[in-house]
């Protein structure tokens, strides 16, 4: 794990690693459960999260839980906080979780200290691949996070030119209704357009003139070198 600012560095695991922690006899109290097979279950389901612990930071206390891993926590040390469980009933969304009626109050997220090394257990994988984008955020305040922080939306500045668009709860600012001054396209104009009306008629005639003076003297001059070949 990558250290933190301003604290110790925290251990994460997650997923099947919990039954192997468990095993190692270290972590007095702790009992890691999975259901025969759970390997290959997944699901989403409503939870109920401690919003008030710096590594729930950005996340409300009714949210969302996905696990691909069939894993849950079913007894908790006691020097350890619960900071996430599944809710008593109405809880599954959808996925592939037989049995998942065992689920309702479960606990899926601790942490605590275990030989003075902050831990943080977690009974699903929010690193596995791009399926749990949104729980990402479970890791990265368990590495950097030491204080609560809240998550504000983006208030764009007042300006005319200037319209916001909300989107998931934040903001997209784009620049509408843009017009260059009078100057700057009269500049362009110049630069890059040809000009149009009877400027351009006049060049039109003035080309064709010079292109039919040009053929009769060539004509002339071929006519003369006739003459001296012959």
């Amino acid at each position: 794990m990558l250290p933190s600012f301003g604290k110790k560095p925290t251990l994460v695991i997650g997923g099947e690693a919990m039954q192997k922690l468990e095993k190692l006899g270290v972590l007095s109290g702790f009992d890691a459960e999975k259901l025969k097979g759970g390997s290959d279950y997944e699901g989403l389901m409503k939870a109920i999260i401690d919003d008030q612990d710096p590594l729930t930071s950005g996340y409300k206390k009714n949210a969302l839980f996905y696990s691909n891993s069939g894993n849950w926590i079913e007894k908790v040390p006691s020097n350890f906080k619960a900071l996430m469980s599944i809710a008593s009933s109405d809880y599954y969304i959808a996925g592939w979780w037989p049995k998942n009626e065992v689920l309702a109050n479960k606990v899926m997220a601790i942490s605590g200290e275990l030989l003075g090394q902050p831990l943080f257990v977690y009974a699903g994988n929010p690193t596995n691949r791009q399926h749990p984008v949104h729980f990402f955020r479970w890791v990265t305040n368990a590495i950097f996070g030491s204080e609560l922080a809240t998550l504000t939306d983006y208030v764009p500045p007042k300006d005319p030119d200037r319209v916001g668009v909300p989107i998931h709860n934040q903001t997209l600012v784009q620049a509408v209704n843009y017009q260059a001054s009078p100057a700057v396209q009269k500049q362009a104009k110049a630069e890059l357009l040809p000009e149009t009306g009877e400027s351009s008629s006049a060049h039109f005639v003035l080309s064709s003139f010079l292109l039919a003076v040009s053929g009769g003297f060539l004509l002339l001059k071929k006519k003369r070198l006739s003459k001296i070949l012959d």
